[in-house]
């Protein structure tokens, strides 16, 4: 058989590009309406 394969790739370097790229795709905008979203929806609601 011939040599084992040996892995060369870095994978700490790969995973903070992952970590960093994912980072601007998640909105917080949500957490800033969080309360006004159910005042909204039972605000003619009695009881």
């Amino acid at each position: 058989m011939g040599k084992p394969y040996r892995d060369k790739r870095n994978w700490k370097g790969y995973n903070e590009e992952l970590v960093i790229g994912r980072m601007f795709f998640f909105d917080l905008d949500f957490v800033e309406k969080w309360d006004m979203v159910p005042k909204r929806m039972n605000g003619r609601k009695r009881g």
